[in-house]
C-alpha cells in the first residue's frame, strides 16, 4: 500500500475515501477492520455497512481469508504481512494476537457485523418491533413478490365498488395510463401521501393529476358546465381555481410529448 492508503486504513482516523473502481477501496476497509481486531477490539463491536450484498460478502470473505492466512503462515511471513498492514513492524503481542484471531472467530458466537444498509435496518426493526409499531414476524419482500402484491392491491382497488365512481371518471376523461401512474406515485412517495392524508379533514381526497393538455381542456370545459356533476366536490378544486379558471400547475404529464414541453406548460 502507498502512504495515503496506509493512513486511510488507520482506524484511529475518520476518513473519506473517493476513488474509481478497482483502486483498493474495499482493501482499505478490510484493513481497517483487521487493524481493529489486532488492537483487541471485539468482533461484535465492529459494524461495516455496504450498499450491496455482493460488497458485503466480499468484505466478509476477505477478512476471513486474511485471518486464516495469519493462522497458517510461519512467524516470519506473518511479521512481513503485519508490517504491510500496520506500516511498522508488529510487537510480539500483536503477532500472537494475529495468530489466534481466526480460531477465535470460528469458535465465537459473536461475529463481525457486516450488513447492507437495508439488512442492518431490518436487524434493528427485528430487535425493536414493538417500538417501531410493526409485526415482530415481518418479512422483507423481494422485488418480484412486491410487484405481485402491488398488482393484487391495484386489482382490488379497481374492483371495489366504493371506488367505482372516481375510477370511471378517470377512465372516461384521462389517458389509460393515468391510474397506473397515480398509483406508482403514491407508492414511491408514500410517506408524503401519508402526511398529506393526516392533514386532511374527513372526506378530503389527495389527487396527483396526470394528463396531457388536450385531456385537461376536455375536463375543464364540462367542469364549468353547471350540468356537469363531479365525482367528488374536492376534485373540482384540484383542477380549477376559486374563480373557475384552469390551474397552471396540475402535476406531471403522462405523455412523452407533453413531458418535453413541461416547462412551457408550467
Amino acid at each position: 500500500m502507498n502512504e495515503l492508503q496506509l493512513k486511510a486504513s488507520n482506524p484511529n482516523h475518520s476518513v473519506w475515501v473517493s476513488a474509481s473502481a478497482g483502486t483498493g477501496k474495499t482493501k482499505i476497509l478490510t484493513d481497517r477492520v483487521l487493524r481493529l481486531l489486532i488492537d483487541n477490539v471485539e468482533f461484535k463491536k465492529i459494524l461495516c455497512l455496504t450498499f450491496t450484498n455482493a460488497a458485503s460478502g466480499e468484505m466478509q470473505n476477505r477478512i476471513n481469508s486474511t485471518l486464516a492466512s495469519f493462522a497458517k503462515i510461519d512467524e516470519s511471513s506473518l511479521n512481513n504481512q503485519l508490517y504491510q498492514l500496520l506500516g511498522r513492524y508488529p510487537t510480539a503481542t500483536e503477532i500472537k494476537k494475529a495468530k489466534i484471531l481466526y480460531k477465535k472467530l470460528l469458535n465465537s458466537d459473536d461475529k463481525i457485523n457486516i450488513y447492507t444498509i437495508h439488512s442492518y435496518c431490518q436487524k434493528i426493526l427485528k430487535s425493536f418491533p414493538l417500538e417501531a409499531g410493526i409485526n415482530p414476524a415481518f418479512q422483507i419482500l423481494d422485488e418480484i413478490s412486491a410487484k405481485e402484491v402491488i398488482a393484487k392491491v391495484r386489482l382490488q382497488l379497481f374492483l371495489d365498488d366504493d371506488n367505482s365512481e372516481i375510477i370511471n371518471f378517470f377512465i372516461k376523461n384521462c389517458h389509460e395510463t393515468v391510474l397506473d401512474e397515480i398509483l406508482d406515485q403514491i407508492i414511491s412517495q408514500k410517506l408524503k401521501f401519508r402526511h398529506a392524508q393526516a392533514c386532511l379533514a374527513p372526506g378530503d381526497i389527495v389527487l396527483n393529476s396526470f394528463h396531457d393538455q388536450k385531456v385537461h381542456d376536455d375536463i375543464m370545459r364540462p367542469a364549468k358546465d353547471d350540468k356537469f356533476v363531479w365525482p367528488d366536490p374536492k376534485l373540482k378544486a384540484r383542477f380549477l381555481t376559486k374563480e373557475g379558471n384552469k390551474r397552471k400547475n396540475l402535476g406531471r404529464n403522462c405523455t412523452p410529448e407533453i413531458l418535453e414541453h413541461q416547462d412551457l406548460i408550467y
